[in-house]
């Protein structure tokens, strides 16, 4: 468990998760290892949340380009061009 919370510690999911799930295997009722991957859990969906919102980001600037390429002054009722 001290290498799967040392991962966790990295940021590296993909290393923490077989070793937590070894651990679950080997004793499926250990406390630390469930609470380990629940963080695990936490953690993989931040980073695809993060991930998404990156994405929706770009595509946001993308639209936001052509936009302001069609027309001189695109309909922006909540300022948002002029940030993207």
């Amino acid at each position: 468990m001290l290498r799967a919370s040392a991962a966790l510690e990295a940021h590296e999911p993909e290393t923490a998760r077989p070793l937590i799930e070894s651990a679950l295997q080997i004793m499926p009722e250990d406390k630390q290892a469930r609470a380990f991957l629940e963080d695990l859990q936490v953690r993989e969906r931040a980073q695809r949340s993060y991930q998404g919102a990156g994405e929706s980001l770009a595509s946001a600037r993308r639209n936001a380009q052509a936009l302001r390429a069609e027309t001189e002054t695109p309909p922006d009722p909540q300022g948002l061009i002029a940030k993207l």
